[in-house]
C-alpha cells in the first residue's frame, strides 16, 4: 500500500519549466550561439538537478572556462532573481491543485525538488500549498540523498512510497532507491525512454488518479 507521495515541483505541480529555460537563455545570452544551445539542451535534458550543478556542468563541459565558487554563487543568485517571481505567478499544472486537495488527507505528502531550498519553501508558502505537505525538501542535497534520508528518517518501506516527476534524473533518483515512479506528462515529452525502463507514464493527472484507483503504479 502507498503511503506516500513525493513531488517535483516545476512541471509538475506548476508549470514553470519553459520559466526556467527561458532563464538559463537570459543569464548565458552573450555565450556563442552554438554553446547556448548546448546549455539550453543539458538543461532541459536534465530538469531534475539542481541550478548550481548545471552551470557548473556547462563552465566545466561546453564554455571550459574556470568557475570559482564567488562567481558560481553570483550566477545562481541572478538566476534565482530571474525565475522566483514568475514561479510564484506561474499557472497551476492542470489537476495538480485539485489532486493535492483531494489526497492530502489519504496519503504524506512531500516536496522533493532541486530547487535550493530558503527559495522553494517561499515559493511554496506564498502559493498557499504549504498545508498539504508534510515536508518541502530544496537543494542540497541530490533528489536521491533526499529521498534515502525521508525513507530513514520517517521509516517508510520503499515499496510504501511513489515519487511523481517529470525528468529522467527524477526518475533514475527513484529507481536508486527502490521507489515507484510516475513520469508525468506524458504530452509534452518524449515518454519512449521511461517506458524503455518499464517506467509507468501518465498524460496528466487525471490519469495519475487513475492509476491510484487501479493501483498500478508499480515501476
Amino acid at each position: 500500500m502507498i503511503k506516500a507521495i513525493l513531488f517535483d515541483f516545476d512541471g509538475v505541480i506548476v508549470d514553470s519549466v519553459e520559466i526556467k529555460t527561458e532563464a538559463f537563455r537570459d543569464l548565458f545570452r552573450e555565450e556563442a550561439a552554438e554553446d547556448l544551445d548546448r546549455i539550453l539542451d543539458y538543461h532541459k535534458a536534465h530538469g531534475g538537478i539542481s541550478r548550481t550543478k548545471k552551470i557548473e556542468h556547462f563552465y566545466a563541459n561546453i564554455l571550459r572556462r574556470p568557475l570559482d565558487k564567488k562567481l558560481l554563487n553570483e550566477l545562481a543568485e541572478i538566476f534565482s532573481n530571474l525565475v522566483r517571481n514568475k514561479v510564484i505567478a506561474a499557472p497551476f499544472l492542470k489537476g495538480s491543485r485539485e489532486f493535492l486537495s483531494a489526497h492530502h488527507k489519504s496519503f504524506v505528502m512531500h516536496v522533493v525538488s532541486g530547487t535550493p531550498q530558503l527559495e522553494l519553501e517561499d515559493i511554496v508558502a506564498k502559493r498557499g500549498l504549504s498545508g498539504y505537505f508534510k515536508s518541502i525538501h530544496g537543494c542540497p542535497p541530490g533528489k536521491q540523498e533526499i529521498i534515502r534520508g525521508l525513507i530513514e528518517k520517517s521509516g517508510y518501506k520503499t515499496e510504501e512510497l511513489v515519487f511523481i516527476g517529470d525528468s529522467m534524473d527524477d526518475a533514475d533518483s527513484a529507481v536508486a532507491c527502490g521507489v515507484s515512479f510516475i513520469h508525468l506528462g506524458a504530452d509534452r515529452y518524449d515518454n519512449a525512454p521511461f517506458k524503455e525502463k518499464g517506467l509507468v507514464v501518465a498524460k496528466d493527472f487525471k490519469k495519475v488518479e487513475e492509476l491510484f484507483a487501479e493501483r498500478n503504479i508499480k515501476s
